[in-house]
Formats: C-alpha cells, structure tokens, sequence
C-alpha cells in the first residue's frame, strides 16, 4: 500500500480528497493532511516513508512546488499530483519540470483523480519490477572481462603502491587510472551477512549496477567489483570528484534498491585523492569507505555516508591499519560482540596443541594488535581503562588458555564500550553544531539545510541522517528556537508585533501569527495579556 499526504489551504478541498481517497484505500493509505507545506515539513514528513504528495499549487507561506522540490531532496521517488485553481501554463510547466504525474484543475471530479493515482501506481509498480531470473542475471554479468576487472579491482585494493604491470593490464581491460582522480563507494546490505541469501546477493548487485549506469553513463567513468557480499564503485575523474555530484544520484540509487528488491542498502564514500599525490593508496582509499560504514552501529540503517563528513570529526583517534586477524577485527569495528569473542575464544583454544608451541607468543601478540587496531580511540582506551604497558604485562602473566581467554573478553567489552562511545561523541557534537548554528541564525529568513550545509561543511543527506536519529527535523530546530525568542520578546509590550516577526526571521507577520499559535495554542497578543 502506497503512502499519501495532502497539503491544501483550503479546508473544503482537504475533506474532498479524503473522501475521495477512502475510494482508492486498497492502494492508497493517506497518512498525513496539512493545510500548508510549512506545517507538513514540521510535522516531520521528511523523517517517513512517503510515497505520492497531493499538493495545492499555491498555498500560504510555502508554494506548492517549492514543498514539492524540498521532499524529493528525501524522498527521490515521491510522485506528485499538482491541484490548481488557476489555468496558468506557467504553472502547468514548472508541474512537468517536477515530473509531476498530473496537474488537476479544482474543482476536482473523481473520475480525474482516479486516472491520477492509476498513473501514479504504475510508476510506483514499476519501480519494483524487476526480472528475478538469477540464471538470466548470471549469464549477463559472468562474461570473460568483467571477472577479470573484478579480480584485478580487488587485487588494487589491497594495495598500498601499485605495479606497472597491473596498471598496464587494467588499461588493456578498459580501466585507465593513469593521472586520474578517484573516488571509491562501497554498497552494502544493512542485513546481516549470514541471512542474505545468494538470490538476495546476485539480484541487489544486478539492479544496483544497472542503477549505476542509468545515472553516471553520461557524466562519469566508473567500475564495479565484488568484495565478499558487498558492492564497490571505482568511480574515475580527470577532476576532483565533488559531494555534490555524487551525493543526490546516490541517494536516489539507495531510494530505488529498496524500493525494488525489498532490501535496505548503506553506502559509504571515500574522499577523493589523485593517484601522483604522495601517499595516495587505494587501499587506504577502500579501508575508509569500510570505517565509514561502522557508522551504521550508532546512525541507523539506509545511510549515505561520506568519509568526508566523518574525518574530520575525528582526528586523533588513533585508528590503524589491520591486516592480520581481520575477522576478529570486522566484528569488533561493527560492534558484534558475541561475534568477536567466539572468534577469539575458538583461536586461543585452538593454541592449547603442542602444534602451536613455537609460535604461540606470535599468535597471541598478532591477536592483541588486531583488537587495539580495532580500537577507533586507543587514548582514551588506555586513559580509561589501562596503559599499554600495562595490558602487555598482564597478557604475559597469564598462565592458562581460560584465563588468557578472560583476558581477551574483557578487553573486547572494553574496546566496543569506547568505539559507540567515541561515535555517539562525534555525532554528537555534530548535533550540537547544528543547534549552533541555528541559534545564531534564526532570525535570518533565508535561512536553509543548503546554508547550514555550506556553512558546516556537512552534506545534507548527513545532516538528515543525524537530525532524524535525534528524531527532529531542521524546520522544527528553527521553528521552536523562533517561538523561544518570540516569547522573550513578546514580555516587552514596547515591541511592536511585525518588529518581533522580523527579528526572528519572519518575513510575513501573519505566518508568525499562524506559528506561534500552532505552537502554544493561542495567538501573541494573548501570550502577551497573559
């Protein structure tokens, strides 16, 4: 059942609609009836799944097709249907601009919608249609080239410096990576590894890649490969490769994957560096899309994260490379506990053989590194909990397996504790960035995501991810900082009320009327007799 919400200024129309949609509930379900976009926005419709919007074109303080535009920033494949009272082509074209499904001229007959939302159900069908004939999908991705790229795509990202060889057999297999900027994204089911299964795996990555194509083939050169069930884009550039080229075709991508396989996908990207800048590595490259999506733990499923946003939050952590191990490492970077400690337990066990006398101490050391590297703030590890000096000798002074074991357990709890720790601090303070901001620009009435994205250098699918899992939106930050000062301003009864609209950010007097009493249920010349 497809979800709906309405957003009309008039009262009468709103009613029609829903009594016309009761008609189409075997495929429709309303979820949400607003008498303006502002007041939808605020309610929290970009936190919800959605999927058609009934708008009226024009409406006070937010233009239909401004509401519109702003909820296909969250929702990339939001069907629309355009209400009017006007006959304006002007109207009528900035409607097609917005791919809208129809634009419906009021008053509204029955026979008109229905065709509507018939329109709208077969594009929203459509978009989970998709042929589930592995066999089919097998003989159109196993070609001779295309595991041979695979092959050598992961080979590459196990390097540090590259061959000459390799590059020279990349090129001949149409990869050229000579004076290129790149960029790797890594797709990643947000299901555990061991419940997908192989149809899942084969289907996702078939549609992705063809979603992959739809959207870059003509704006940028890139490659896919297989690491275990995941999927990773090499994308290719002769110039830096910017967020924002990258960040909406993405999102639209995730949209479309869960939409059509039932599946729900993270993807993380790494920056973007040049292959003659020193120190360039694409194994560093590959190893941070994989710290990005730990991110997953703390932030919530469906995610576009880049490792830009992320970094630079971080600095310091004392996070390394881990090459040994790196099983035991993998559970504890995605915080499965039990995970870690069955792996480390059924290793150290397996020590007890007289097979393992001589390189016993070697295993065990390999083991320790593997867990500290795991460890994204080892400071505040061996601040908080012991010195390393300290866990080297206790380690040593260990007699038995069950005991080395103990050993081992208590430092996985202790390395899992600071991991979430450290994240929830970064997003955290990210949070508190945001509320900054706001707080120092709430009376600006431009004031948008696009400037906070600018001014913070955050992009705004992170900024979304971060405000819905602290259960807000950006419109009800500012909305409920505008009313806190309205209220400080309204005890000096010296200030008049379109001052006080336009010193926190209102262009339009009657809208802050409107506001204010949504807000505190009673108008700001009744706060102020109060």
């Amino acid at each position: 059942m497809y979800k709906i919400i309405i957003a009309d200024d008039e009262e009468a129309v709103r009613n029609r609609l829903l009594s016309l949609l009761e008609k189409q509930k075997e495929d429709f379900e309303v979820i949400g009836s607003y008498q303006n976009g502002y007041d939808a926005l605020e309610a929290g419709v970009s936190l919800t799944d959605l999927d058609l919007l009934i708008t009226d074109i024009k409406m006070p303080f937010i233009t239909g097709l401004e509401f519109a535009k702003t909820l296909k920033e969250t929702h990339p494949l939001l069907q629309i249907i355009i209400l009017s009272g006007f006959d304006d082509f002007d109207f009528a074209k900035q409607a097609i601009n917005l791919d809208a499904v129809a634009y419906l001229s009021k008053p509204l007959s029955f026979e008109e919608l229905r065709q509507a939302l018939a329109k709208a159900k077969e594009r929203l069908d459509k978009s989970k249609d998709i042929n589930r004939d592995i066999k089919k999908l097998q003989e159109h991705r196993q070609t001779l080239r295309k595991v041979e790229q695979n092959a050598d795509l992961l080979r590459l990202c196990t390097l540090k410096t590259i061959p000459d060889k390799l590059l020279e057999k990349l090129e001949a297999d149409g990869i050229d990576l000579k004076n290129k900027y790149i960029s790797i994204a890594l797709f990643d089911s947000d299901k555990e590894e061991e419940s997908l299964t192989y149809e899942d795996i084969e289907l996702s990555r078939f549609y992705l890649e063809e979603n992959l194509n739809a959207t870059f083939k003509d704006s940028l050169s890139f490659f896919t490969f297989e690491p275990s069930s995941s999927l990773g884009v090499l994308f290719v550039s002769d110039k830096p490769l910017t967020r924002d080229e990258l960040e909406g075709k993405l999102s639209f991508i995730l949209a479309k994957i869960k939409r059509s396989c039932g599946l729900s996908f993270s993807c993380a990207v790494s920056e973007s560096s040049h292959m003659g800048e020193e120190g360039f590595s694409y194994r560093r490259l590959f190893r941070h899309t994989r710290w990005a999506l730990e991110y997953r733990t703390i932030m919530g499923e469906g995610l576009l994260l880049f490792y830009d946003d992320l970094a630079l939050r971080q600095a310091g952590l004392g996070k390394v490379d881990d090459n040994d191990f790196k099983n035991i490492g993998y559970a504890l970077l995605y915080g499965k506990k039990e995970e870690a400690k069955e792996l480390s337990r059924k290793l150290i066990e397996k020590l007890g053989s007289i097979d393992y006398k001589d390189s016993y101490s070697l295993i065990i050391n390999n083991l320790f590194d593997s867990m500290l590297k795991s460890c994204i703030a080892l400071d505040k590890l061996y601040a908080t909990y012991r010195p390393h000096v300290a866990l080297i000798n206790e380690l040593y002074s260990k007699k038995g397996l069950e005991s080395t074991c103990d050993f081992f357990d208590e430092l996985i709890d202790m390395v899992l504790e600071i991991n979430n720790g450290a994240r929830i601090s970064g997003l955290d303070n990210a949070f508190i960035l945001i509320k900054k901001y706001i707080d120092f620009n709430y009376a600006n009435s431009s004031i948008s995501i696009e400037s906070l994205s600018s001014e913070l250098g955050y992009s705004s699918s992170y900024i979304f991810a971060i405000l819905k899992k602290h259960g807000t939106t950006f419109t009800k930050l500012l909305t409920n900082r505008r009313m806190e000062e309205a209220k400080r301003l309204l005890s000096d009864p010296n200030i008049k009320m379109a001052q006080i609209a336009h010193d926190i950010g209102y262009d339009d007097p009657y809208y802050f009327s409107h506001c204010f009493k949504k807000c505190f249920g009673m108008s700001p010349l009744e706060f102020r007799k109060q």
